[in-house]
């Protein structure tokens, strides 16, 4: 038999926007991706380009702890390390908030002036 999935919840092409005290991420496509849990960070990245069309100098993959509200700081997504602990903070059957951003268009500046950075 072999291992659980991970369950990607990839949301891209929309943005996060602060709304009545809160955040809130509107727009854009959210799809459901079932990937190993042996996936490299170059396997992440390969694959989210590919699903979001996101040009590969220009992606940023964050992810949302459980838990935890978009209000709370997104975690980068940067190496292997990172796709590691990740993947350890979930069960099998829970679904990954995943949030991929292009750096080269203006959705991603406003991403630092929601999170006040």
């Amino acid at each position: 038999m072999s291992a659980p999935k991970a369950k990607l919840l990839c949301s891209f092409g929309g943005e996060l926007t602060g709304q009545l005290g809160g955040v809130s991420y509107v727009g854009g496509k959210t799809r459901l991706v079932l990937v190993d849990r042996s996936l490299s960070f170059e396997g992440l990245r390969s694959k989210m380009i590919q699903l979001s069309c996101v040009a590969p100098s220009c992606i940023e993959i964050k992810f949302q702890l459980p838990d935890e509200t978009l209000d709370s700081r997104l975690v980068s997504v940067e190496c292997d390390d990172d796709v590691v602990a990740m993947l350890s903070e979930f069960e099998a059957s829970q679904r990954i908030p995943l949030y991929l951003f292009d750096t080269g268009a203006d959705s991603f500046l406003r991403l630092g002036s929601v999170f006040g950075c």
